[in-house]
């Protein structure tokens, strides 16, 4: 079991080692920038849910807006139900649309700021 534990621990302090080797203000830059990571990837990780809850109702919307569709011609309800699914699954879809984009540019974001930790702070020094 303490075998286990060295490696842990060794992972664990790496970062103030190699904070050692950077100057104070990089040091705290570094902290900064590794402070930052948690919150990003909450909010990440909510996206991600929403998105996936939000493929699944888009789905749901569209089935049902196909089958009032198909009973669109008999009479001017179903017309209406049908026209009213339609716009149910176009906001779905929209709304779908502004969450794919921030669950894009937040997962961009998220990685850049790990490539630029691993390039200014991770070093084998």
């Amino acid at each position: 079991m303490k075998y286990l534990l060295i490696p842990l621990f060794a992972l664990f302090f790496m970062p103030v080692q190699t904070a050692d080797a950077l100057t104070e203000s990089e040091a705290r830059a570094c902290n900064a920038m590794a402070a930052s990571f948690g919150p990003k990837r909450a909010e990440f990780d909510a996206l991600v849910s929403q998105r996936d809850e939000l493929v699944i109702a888009v789905e749901e919307a569209g089935d049902t807006w196909e089958a009032a569709e198909a009973l669109r011609n008999f009479s001017a309800d179903h017309a209406a139900e049908a026209d009213a699914d339609k716009a149910t699954y176009d906001g779905l879809v929209a709304e779908f649309d502004a969450v794919e984009h921030a669950y894009r540019v937040t997962g961009t974001q998220l990685n850049d700021d790990f490539a630029a930790y691993n390039a200014k702070c991770a070093t084998e020094d």
